[in-house]
């Protein structure tokens, strides 16, 4: 059975938003990873008596630490990542809680949100490139990655990196 052109873009578009999502979902378990281990073990609990929530709360806290504390100073080389991050974090947002209403024959794509910026209930609009969302996907896979060295660095200098004597 052959599919038309349309079924074809919609299954590409949802492949590519899902692949957008475990990304996602991997880079913030990640992420929340960093944070516990910071929070316990590099003076976190100075920056917040509890870990942050939401996503932008747990960069702001990476950041602070890495520029507040001295035990936390080896997060700087990560300070430009967090900014990317809270760059694709917006994009993400409108990927996953908009609704896709048009996939045009130029390959772009409207979402359609209701505005979270304001009190009154307001509609808004953004237009996507279908290549643009493969872009976002991939950079945040490749965070994803950056984000578990980091991980990994925080495991060997505490005690959950395997050398405690248990």
């Amino acid at each position: 059975m052959c599919e038309d052109i349309n079924t074809q873009r919609r299954r590409s578009i949802a492949e590519c938003i899902g692949r957008l999502t475990l990304s996602w979902s991997y880079l913030e378990l990640i992420v929340d990873g960093c944070i516990s281990l910071t929070h316990i073990h590099f003076e976190g609990k100075s920056l917040e008596d509890r870990r942050p929530k939401t996503f932008s709360a747990k960069l702001k806290y990476l950041i602070e630490g890495a520029k507040e504390k001295k035990q936390m100073e080896f997060l700087s080389p990560y300070l430009p990542y967090f900014e990317q991050m809270s760059e694709l974090a917006g994009y993400r947002n409108w990927l996953l809680h908009g609704h896709l209403v048009k996939i045009n024959d130029d390959q772009t794509l409207q979402f359609f949100r209701q505005s979270i910026k304001v009190k009154a209930p307001k509609m808004e609009c953004k237009t996507f490139v279908f290549d643009e969302i493969q872009k976002y996907t991939q950079e945040i896979h490749e965070l994803g990655v950056i984000m578990h060295e980091l991980m990994d660095k925080l495991l060997e200098v505490t005690e959950f990196g395997g050398d405690s004597e248990a």
